[in-house]
């Protein structure tokens, strides 16, 4: 009997350490509205929602040639756009598997560091990216800031699993 097989997700043969753009899209492990809730038409963040805010907006720092675009929080999930510039050479060469492995950690050991139960995962396995071309920025740029209002149409939108807070 085989296990479950999980389906490669990335591009054969890309190189992620290259110049690009990628849309990122990080979901809660079981796409549990941990990180925010919508109160009327504004996302509110929870304390977890806050620290993955304020470590999204670092998560460059460590890496030459590495910049950040529009981000969005929602309850289950965020958005992000990552940019690779040529400049990339000297210093510290980092893969986007490296960064969003990097902020996966860090905001599960921040999450778990004062709580009881200090095991458990934050994020779901994995993470799911497009590269974009530069004539696609306005439109996902677009979908970054309309995500919030459009939140009843999304995709990871659960009714039955309404904002539980698990923290």
């Amino acid at each position: 009997m085989r296990e479950n097989v999980r389906k490669p997700i990335r591009i054969d043969r890309h190189d992620y350490t290259s110049e690009g753009i990628y849309f990122i899209t990080i979901c809660t492990e079981g796409r549990q509205y941990l990180l925010a809730e919508k109160i009327e038409d504004q996302i509110r963040f929870t304390p977890i929602g806050k620290l993955a805010k304020e470590s999204w907006e670092k998560i460059a720092l460590p890496y030459e040639g590495i910049s950040l675009s529009d981000f969005v929080i929602m309850p289950n999930h965020i958005h992000g756009i990552i940019i690779f510039n040529q400049a990339q050479t000297e210093g510290k060469i980092a893969s986007l598997f490296d960064i969003i492995r990097n902020y996966k950690s860090y905001t599960t050991h921040e999450y778990y560091k004062d709580k009881v139960r200090s095991t458990g995962n934050l994020w779901q396995r994995g993470y799911f990216e497009r590269v974009v071309r530069y004539a696609e920025m306005d439109k996902v740029r677009e979908y970054i800031f309309k995500n919030p209002a459009d939140w009843e149409y999304d995709e990871f939108y659960k009714v039955e699993s309404l904002y539980k807070q698990s923290m």
